[in-house]
């Protein structure tokens, strides 16, 4: 039978966003069953949302940011809820009360991570999460790893049952391994010798989230010795870091054809104080790409075989200098790496996705 269903997300616009895509992944999966799909969004791309099926509604905007925007938000979601009167509420963070609540950040945690601190209770993400999670205002969560999981049972007392890890996915039409030759032919185009190792960090943006600090503090530690004929691209709509090391660093710019980058790195670097899930290095592997990663990025939990021994346990500049050196003393396992982050990454390309949103959503619908 036809269902109706309302997906709630503040923006759904930026095609390379992480929710966003979360989000088309979700309407396409509902319309394959037959139900209508509501986007609700304060900012929306109105024609993406039409191409992947969904219907899409704008709430009346807000000039102002902070706390109240998202409430505004909230209250004209509300009506449009009324409206519309789903079957299926799914809100991704901004909604105070929904059906089932995808969450894409675990702020307290990150706080903590990032700042050395606790989020404070003034700030505009506490407002907004803190009484969802606090107050339940959900029948259940999808998180995006265990690290948010664990994370949200220990801190809000959510029950384990409560909360299905689903993890992202990556479009395996677009990120997938090249052969050997059309490897080297990519690397060429973008400036790379045979000879050159090339190490990459890609995101898009909040370098001090993402570690980019500790890895240029770890790239002017290394020994000149083995840095010869490394190269580094670091890639983030944010400000470039001033830095004074013997390795040549390039700040590239954002590519919406991301996986040319994937395939000319021979190591994908993502030392990030806290990344959630990390779909960028979801993505690396995915095109066959090793990566150096720590134990909080979630999409770490997908690393299998000798691939963990590039997992840092206790991020330092220090233990990512050393990282960096096991990596390129190893060199010779470049093909079992290479491997290894294909097989990490299977589970979780777009087309798995079917079954593991069934076991969620087949309650509501």
């Amino acid at each position: 039978m036809k269902k109706k269903v309302l997906i709630s997300i503040l923006q759904v616009f930026k095609s390379a966003a992480g929710a966003s895509r979360n989000t088309h992944e979700q309407i396409r999966y509902f319309v394959s069953k037959g139900h209508e799909v509501h986007v609700v969004a304060d900012k929306i791309d109105a024609d993406q949302v039409k191409k992947s099926g969904g219907i899409a509604h704008k709430t009346l905007p807000w000039i102002n940011t902070g706390a109240f925007r998202r409430k505004w938000y909230d209250f004209h979601t509300r009506r449009l809820i009324n409206k519309i009167k789903p079957d299926l509420i799914i809100g991704h963070g901004d909604l105070q009360n929904q059906d089932v609540l995808c969450l894409h950040n675990s702020v307290h945690l990150a706080s903590e991570l990032i700042h050395g601190k606790e989020l404070p209770a003034n700030a505009e993400m506490f407002k907004i999460h803190t009484p969802i999670l606090r107050e339940k205002k959900f029948k259940h969560i999808i998180a995006n790893s265990n690290l948010m999981k664990n994370d949200l049972h220990k801190r809000f007392d959510i029950p384990l049952k409560d909360i299905t890890v689903v993890y992202p996915a990556y479009d395996e039409k677009k990120f997938f391994p090249l052969s050997d030759d059309e490897r080297a032919v990519k690397r060429r185009e973008y400036g790379l010798d045979e000879e050159d190792i090339c190490l990459g960090l890609i995101t898009s943006g909040n370098f001090k989230k993402r570690g980019v600090d500790l890895f240029i503090k770890a790239l002017k530690d290394l020994s000149p010795q083995i840095t010869g004929n490394l190269k580094v691209w670091i890639v983030g709509k944010d400000k470039p870091l001033i830095h004074d090391t013997s390795v040549e660093i390039e700040f590239k710019p954002v590519i919406e054809n991301v996986e040319d980058y994937y395939h000319c790195l021979d190591l994908f670097v993502l030392p990030a104080r806290i990344e959630e899930f990390g779909r960028v290095l979801l993505e690396a592997m995915a095109c066959g790409c090793p990566v150096l990663t720590t134990k909080n990025v979630g999409a770490a939990e997908l690393i299998q075989g000798r691939a963990r021994e590039l997992i840092i346990a206790d991020l330092t500049a220090k233990n990512l200098k050393e990282k960096i050196e096991h990596f390129l003393n190893i060199s010779n396992a470049y093909p079992e790496l290479r491997e290894l982050s294909l097989t990490s990454s299977s589970p979780c390309s777009e087309a798995k996705l079917p079954p593991l949103f069934d076991e969620v959503f087949s309650t509501y619908l």
